[in-house]
């Protein structure tokens, strides 16, 4: 099944084909954040979390994201992005990142107002992710976590769980970073 951009400026255009054993947020559920977020996705600085595809990131720029980070440590899948980011002509709102988010993370500098995060559905490292993040969001900034839906509902200091939805075997996260620093 080919991924599509659901809205926006891209709306319609094709994404990255990913492998089989890589699992895509589905059309439904990306519909559904986007409708979620409404227009907190404009002019946002958004972070794309183990990106796969880079769906989340990329639906974020077609409905009038600032700018996208989209990290992904399968170097197969950052290169098809980053060509897909090339024919689109969007290089200078678009950083493709080969990497471990966990190694990352506290090597990043830049500062985000939202960020996407869909690890696999096998990882357990979640209050870590969210301890990692913290200064790299905005204060006041949102986190959209994906996760299986027999694991919802971690926090971490500094992170309110706003809002949370389940669609079938998948749980998502509305979080909003607070302000003060750990």
């Amino acid at each position: 099944m080919q991924l599509r951009i659901l809205g926006g400026a891209f709306q319609g255009r094709p994404l990255v084909r990913l492998p089989e054993k890589v699992r895509p947020t589905q059309s439904r559920i990306r519909r559904a954040i986007f409708d979620t977020l409404g227009n907190a996705v404009a002019r946002a600085h958004v972070l794309d979390l183990f990106a796969g595809s880079g769906a989340l990131g990329l639906e974020a720029l077609s409905r009038g994201a600032d700018s996208v980070v989209l990290v992904e440590r399968r170097k197969t899948l950052t290169r098809k992005i980053q060509g897909l980011v090339r024919a689109w002509g969007v290089e200078d709102r678009v950083r493709v990142v080969t990497a471990d988010v966990y190694r990352w993370l506290p090597r990043e500098k830049g500062r985000y107002t939202l960020v996407f995060a869909d690890p696999p559905y096998a990882e357990t490292r979640v209050v870590r992710l969210l301890t990692l993040l913290h200064p790299r969001v905005e204060e006041g900034g949102q986190l959209v976590l994906e996760r299986a839906r027999r694991a919802p509902g971690e926090t971490a200091k500094g992170w309110e769980l706003e809002r949370e939805k389940t669609y079938g075997d998948t749980w998502i996260g509305f979080y909003r970073r607070l302000p003060g620093d750990l």
